[in-house]
């Protein structure tokens, strides 16, 4: 180089070439250069910089089945954003929800139900065990937040939004296409932050009943519904049983699908959304069963079942369903395969099956173990193996049986369940970054969870894990409503920050303790209310009891005699049950949680901010990938499921679902009688 000449400047370089050479970072280290320069900080503005960032960094799942499509994209920075924090799930905050209603009223508390996503993001539920044994159909919808109507403005009443979440047909009837659903159509304000949609955080539900032309399935509890074909709009409901003491297992197959007849409203009533589907299986039995685990293929064409409770013990019969065709195969597969369980995990994700968790035995509570494995099955060599995953849960009762689970991006995100009941957030990364063994994490989780449960429903919306219902020992059924923002507000974000660190240093001072793992960054219980806190120490006694009943039991069928140390335990336990029932009959607390994470700050979004949170999403897959966490062994053992009377097989419970709950069987409804 000639003495006279030199190198540009960094001023003197073009903006397209600076795009250029930013668009080989990360979208963290965008951010952290942007506060180089003007020249930085402006090319770092580029929307062609962070659409290309978008279709490097985010995941190919978060992409295809949890952001909108790319030309209704607006803003491409605030998408990444928004991907990295959902393909991530380093946080989370719970909320409890009271959705309005129409005048079908809401769900009655119940287990053994099931729901799925449904439309762009409402939640559909059938059936389940609740004053009876039913057979009703429920859509939770996203709705606009309610607003306190101005002086002079003309009261509408709840029948404007219902009218025009139930025009038309199709499962994406009730909300529009991005993710913030009618909140978003409404025109709600604009989001606080880059990585929320309007009206995301901001908005109510409302529990409505779609019209649906057909004869409805029969009544049932323990079914699958899964959300299945090409598009995602049909429903199929599988299974289930119609008597209680975990019997009269059926097979029928239902489908759900958008109304294909003349759709005229009459005397009235609003036209039909949906029909139901009956078909005719052929091939081999596909098994009859409940408390069984369903998945759709990921074409949605095909329909996997395995699992569950058959003739009063569990089973590990995997089935295949063709829903083109409707014809069922039991596919022979070779290899190591899971023994046999029910309410597990089940999973079509990148040619496998996958398998996680569970729990063994005759009823849900009362007998067999806890599962703690996973496998898979090669969907195109029919071969099962199980999986050694990178590392250990921090806790194995997040595997137990009747878990619920739902598939963020390659995250299998799972909460409750197990013989001692938790409420714990976990996921299991079926495909990380780089490839490897699946690895085990959780997210820092703000507000106040719901109670510890099994056999609870969660399903996806938009930014939102939605959870529902459940069963636990003290009171049985549950009908709460909560769900879990994956998206937080910007004045979360350091609360959550915080949380993490100190929860990240109270574990690094109990592995040098040789205490091993545990809560890490998992949900707080000081918020619950004093009955809250009631009813989950009158639950743990319960449990407790079922456990020394269970042991009693085993040694009596072995012939030997039971100590009277456990004899004791027993009634001191039952005796600790009563004083708390008591207790909570004379409580009439009203149940207000409130999370207390309050949103502060934020007040615009600079490079700063963005640096700020940029930061941290983006680091936080590097450090996952190194970290370990210990195993805490805690498996929960030994309620007695309620015997009811037996149905019709036939029976629709039209007469039943309609009425009251105070209709209800009340012998049927009895968990257990100590």
């Amino acid at each position: 180089m000639a003495s006279d000449e030199r190198l540009p400047s960094l001023d003197e370089l073009d903006c397209a070439l600076v795009v250029h050479v930013l668009s080989f970072l990360q979208p963290h280290e965008v951010a952290r250069a942007s506060l180089a320069c003007k020249l930085i900080h402006g090319a770092s503005q580029a929307s062609v910089l962070w659409r290309a960032l978008y279709d490097r960094c985010v995941g190919e799942r978060v992409r295809q089945h949890l952001m909108p499509p790319p030309a209704q994209i607006r803003d491409w920075r605030g998408a990444v954003i928004r991907g990295l924090m959902l393909g991530a799930l380093q946080y989370g905050a719970w909320e409890r929800i009271t959705p309005e209603t129409e005048r079908c009223g809401r769900p009655t508390p119940r287990e053994g139900h099931a729901a799925a996503s449904w439309g762009a993001d409402s939640m559909i539920l059938f059936g389940g065990w609740g004053s009876g044994i039913r057979n009703d159909l429920f859509i939770l919808d996203r709705v606009p937040a309610p607003t306190r109507p101005s002086p002079n403005a003309e009261a509408t009443g709840s029948r404007g939004v219902d009218s025009e979440a139930g025009s038309g047909a199709g499962p994406s009837t009730s909300a529009a296409a991005a993710p913030a659903g009618a909140a978003a159509a409404a025109g709600a304000a604009a989001p606080a932050a880059p990585w929320l949609a309007p009206g995301e955080h901001e908005c109510g539900w409302r529990w409505r009943v779609p019209r649906v032309a057909g004869r409805r399935p029969a009544i049932r509890y323990g079914h699958t519904v899964t959300r299945c074909g090409p598009q995602g709009e049909m429903l199929a409901v599988f299974g289930g049983m119609q008597a209680g003491g975990y019997s009269a297992e059926i097979t029928a197959l239902s489908i759900l699908r958008p109304y294909s007849g003349s759709n005229m409203a009459q005397d009235g009533e609003p036209p039909y959304e949906y029909e139901w589907y009956h078909p005719d299986l052929t091939g081999c039995d596909p098994g009859a069963r409940g408390y069984h685990s369903a998945a759709a293929s990921e074409d949605g064409c095909k329909l996997y079942l395995f699992g569950g409770i058959a003739r009063r013990d569990s089973c590990n019969l995997l089935t295949a369903i063709d829903l083109t065709t409707f014809h069922v195969e039991r596919p022979a597969a070779t290899g190591q395969g899971p023994c046999a369980r029910f309410g597990c995990s089940l999973r079509a994700f990148k040619g496998r099956l996958w398998v996680v968790g569970g729990g063994n035995g005759s009823d849900l509570a009362r007998s067999g173990r806890d599962m703690t494995d996973v496998f898979s099955l090669n969907l195109a060599t029919l071969e099962w193996s199980r999986v050694e995953t990178a590392n250990k849960p921090h806790s194995n009762k997040v595997m137990g049986r009747c878990h619920a689970s739902c598939l963020v991006g390659s995250k299998l995100l799972m909460f409750g369940g197990s013989l001692d009941l938790g409420n714990d957030v976990t996921w299991l990364d079926l495909g990380p970054p780089g490839g490897g063994p699946p690895v085990w994490g959780r997210p820092t989780v703000l507000g106040v969870p719901p109670g510890k449960r099994m056999s609870a429903v969660v399903a996806l919306s938009g930014g939102d894990m939605l959870c529902f219902g459940g069963w636990i020992y003290s009171q049985g059924e549950m009908g709460d409503l909560s769900r879990l923002r994956l998206l937080l507000k910007p004045g979360e974000l350091a609360p959550a920050r915080r949380r993490e660190e100190g929860a990240a240093a109270a574990e690094a001072a109990r592995a040098d303790e040789g205490a091993g793992t545990s809560a890490g960054g998992a949900a707080r219980s000081g918020g619950l209310s004093a009955r809250s806190h009631l009813r989950e120490l009158l639950s743990s006694k319960v449990s407790r009891y079922y456990q020394l009943m269970r042991s009693a039991q085993d040694l009596d069928t072995e012939g030997l005699p039971v100590p009277r140390a456990l004899m004791r335990e027993m009634h001191e336990t039952m005796i600790a049950i009563r004083v708390l029932r008591a207790h909570a009959d004379d409580t009439d607390e009203e149940e207000e949680e409130e999370d207390g994470d309050g949103e502060g700050g934020g007040g615009g979004w600079g490079p700063e901010e963005l640096a700020a949170v940029l930061a941290h999403v983006g680091a936080e897959e590097e450090e996952e990938e190194e970290e370990e966490e210990e195993e805490e062994g805690e498996e929960g053992e030994g309620v007695e499921r309620m015997a009811g009377v037996e149905y019709d097989l036939e029976e629709t419970g039209e007469e039943e679902t309609e009425g009251s709950e105070e209709d209800g069987d009340s012998d049927d409804d009895e968990e257990m009688e100590l």
